[in-house]
C-alpha cells in the first residue's frame, strides 16, 4: 500500500510504501525520480514479498561481516582476504548493496581476466556469491547479484607430469640430501606438504604400514598454525602405504 507523492518543505519529493506491517519511506530531489524508486520497491516486494533493508551498508561491510561469521580455516581466510584486498574492495568496496547490479560484478570478472588473472575470477565469484547470500538471509538484499552473471570460463594449463623414469632419477641423485626421506614419503604418499610438515611419530605405524594424516602446518602472517587437514572427516584420515618399498 503506497501514499501519494508529496513535495516537502525542504524541496525534496517523498513518499511510503507498507507491507507486512513495515513502511518505507522513499525521499528524491524530483518528482519523477521517487516514482522511479518506488516502481523499484514495488517490483521488489513483489518478487520477495519483504522490504529489504541493505541502508548504508557497502560490499566492504558486508565483507567483513561474512569474514566474521564464517568459519573459515585461517590459511583460507589469509586467501580470501587478499582477493578482498586485491580485487574486489578497490573497485566494489564502497559501494553500497543497494547499488550493486550485476552489470557490476560482469564488468569486475571481465577485468580480471583482461588482466589475465582468470583463475582468480572463480574464487572472487565465489567469496562475493557467499558473502551475498549471507546478504539475502539477512534481508539486506532481495536476491543474489551473483545469481545474474557469466563466470567466465578459465581453461586450465596443461601441466607436464614425471614418469617413473623421472621419479627414479630425482631420488637416485637426492639420496644424500638431508630432505631424502621428506621427498620418499610426498611422492610415495602424494599427501600435502603442510600435512607432511604436521606429521608425528605417534602417525606412524610401522608394523602396520599406515601413516595417518590428521593435521595441517601453515605459516599464516609470521606465525606457525596447525589446522585439520582439507579433507579432514569426522575420523582421521589413514592411509596404507608402503613406506619401506617392499
Amino acid at each position: 500500500m503506497s501514499g501519494s507523492i508529496f513535495k516537502r518543505s525542504d524541496g525534496r519529493w517523498g513518499t511510503s510504501t507498507q507491507v507486512n506491517g513495515k513502511r518505507k519511506y522513499i525521499y528524491g530531489k524530483t518528482k519523477r525520480e521517487v516514482q522511479t524508486k518506488l516502481k523499484e520497491l514495488q517490483q521488489q516486494i513483489s518478487r520477495t514479498g519483504i522490504i529489504t533493508n541493505s541502508g548504508k551498508t557497502t560490499v566492504a561491510d558486508l565483507l567483513e561481516m561474512y569474514l566474521e561469521t564464517s568459519d573459515l580455516r585461517p590459511i583460507t581466510r589469509v586467501g580470501y582476504e587478499r582477493v578482498m584486498n586485491n580485487h574486489i574492495l578497490p573497485t566494489l568496496g564502497d559501494t553500497k548493496l543497494s547499488k550493486l547490479t550485476p552489470v557490476m560484478l560482469q564488468n569486475l570478472y571481465n577485468e580480471m581476466r583482461s588482466k589475465g588473472i582468470g583463475r582468480t575470477v572463480k574464487l572472487t565469484h565465489s567469496i562475493l556469491h557467499r558473502a551475498l547470500k549471507l546478504a539475502v538471509m539477512w534481508e539486506l538484499l532481495p536476491d543474489n547479484p551473483c545469481d545474474k552473471v557469466l563466470v567466465p570460463k578459465v581453461q586450465t594449463q596443461r601441466k607436464d607430469l614425471w614418469n617413473r623414469e623421472h621419479l627414479h632419477t630425482f631420488l637416485t641423485e637426492a639420496h644424500t640430501s638431508k630432505y631424502y626421506p621428506a621427498y620418499v614419503v610426498l611422492i610415495t604418499t602424494g599427501i600435502r606438504l603442510a600435512e607432511l610438515s604436521a606429521i608425528k611419530w605417534s602417525d606412524v605405524n610401522f608394523d602396520k604400514k599406515t601413516l595417518t594424516i590428521q593435521r595441517s602446518l601453515h605459516k599464516v602472517k609470521s606465525r606457525w598454525v596447525v589446522t585439520p587437514p582439507p579433507c579432514q572427516t569426522r575420523q582421521p584420515r589413514e592411509e596404507r602405504y608402503d613406506l619401506l618399498g617392499r
